[in-house]
């Protein structure tokens, strides 16, 4: 895996070595607008400072936002090997904030009735496909957590038809403690304990994928078995010299969370520490 990965970026650096890069052009800003966003119609293009950008108005709601393309160097260790077109947008804050307008009634009764707070996040990625947070909301009594959470999710899905949000979360807070949140892919509430077990699981499977040449679909192929915390040194196979991250520390080490299920008759384990390649920690256990 690590071979390939060193490969892979020689063969980008032998393609980018000594490449200047061009801006977009008006129909590839509109074509990528519309590829990512929906139908819009063009209301302005302009080429000024290294930069080119359109001026779009979104088709079915009639909001404006920008796409834009921009040149970055791409280099290694200091050392400029060429430049990298890239494109960006503010389609989503201006997404979002039309639908909190458009629907700022039903949002306002919602926060009535069940006297909560909300708290949007304008910078929700809809690329993130381990489901990134689009909306925080604070509750004044934690029995609404799942209640809440479905009102509020049926109300953006009733706006968002071209499901721009498919990786959305809303995570649900009492006491500014998270205790649950709602995923937009799975369309259900799960508390904190649920929501770790499936963030675990996830990781679980991209990694036995593309590390251990299985060809998992689906977590539903694993049956989860039970966590428990224990020192990070006398997790079965781990190896000592294995990297840290920043946020680890003696005390976190010492009572690392591994996760137990079964794939195929089989017992593994997932830890919350790095493996030598720098994921997640994955075991086969002996059977």
């Amino acid at each position: 895996m690590r071979r390939a990965y060193i490969l892979l970026i020689l063969c980008l650096i032998a393609l980018l070595c000594g490449c200047k890069a061009n801006v977009a052009s008006k129909s590839q800003l509109i074509k990528y607008a519309k590829k990512n966003y929906g139908e819009a119609q063009c209301l302005n293009y302009v080429v000024e400072d290294g930069k080119s950008y359109v001026i779009l108005k979104d088709k079915e709601y009639g909001f404006e936002y920008s796409v834009w393309s921009y040149i970055s160097d791409f280099s290694m260790d200091g050392t400029k090997f060429g430049e990298i077109e890239n494109k960006s947008s503010n389609f989503t804050k201006n997404y979002i904030d039309y639908m909190k307008a458009s629907a700022a009634y039903d949002f306002s009764n919602l926060k009535k009735k069940y006297n909560c707070d909300i708290e949007w996040k304008e910078y929700y990625n809809p690329n993130d496909s381990f489901d990134d947070i689009l909306l925080d909301i604070y509750l004044s009594n934690a029995d609404d957590a799942e209640k809440v959470a479905k009102e509020f999710y049926d109300e953006i899905k009733e706006f968002d038809k071209r499901d721009h949000f498919i990786y959305g979360r809303i995570n649900i807070y009492y006491n500014e403690d998270i205790i649950g949140e709602y995923k937009f892919s799975d369309n259900k509430y799960m508390t904190k304990e649920e929501a770790e077990i499936d963030w675990f699981m996830k990781r679980a499977m991209d990694i036995m994928n593309s590390s251990f040449d299985a060809n998992i679909k689906s977590i539903d192929e694993f049956t989860y078995l039970y966590m428990e915390t224990m020192d990070v040194n006398n997790i079965p196979g781990y190896e000592e010299n294995s990297p840290r991250r920043i946020t680890d520390t003696e005390e976190s080490l010492a009572n690392t969370k591994v996760h137990y299920f079964k794939y195929k008759d089989e017992k593994w384990l997932i830890a919350d520490c790095l493996a030598p390649d720098g994921q997640l920690y994955v075991h086969k256990l002996e059977q």
